[in-house]
């Protein structure tokens, strides 16, 4: 697996874990940010094989920088990570 794998690395076939990950492409004038849109699309074909991951992708198109969360209980954790430009 390769970095862009990490998320679903944490899954197995073997338990009952799973991932379900929220990936939102950034859209500029109608478009789709071309960087991110091949990203996914790589990600999608080294993780298409894994049962217990699933990515859902999404247009972004607010005005806005994308965020960084995580909920965690004894039974379930959430985890959403968000990169961005350094602002100058």
């Amino acid at each position: 697996m390769t970095s862009s794998n990490t998320a679903a690395s944490a899954t197995r076939s073997d338990d009952e874990r799973s991932v379900r990950r929220i990936i939102g492409i950034p859209e500029r004038d109608g478009l789709p940010d071309s960087d991110m849109l091949s990203w996914a699309r790589r990600h999608y074909e080294e993780s298409k094989h894994i049962l217990t991951y699933e990515a859902g992708v999404l247009r972004w198109t607010a005005a806005a920088d994308g965020l960084n969360m995580a909920l965690i209980d004894n039974s379930v954790v959430f985890l959403a990570f968000s990169g961005g430009r350094v602002r100058s």
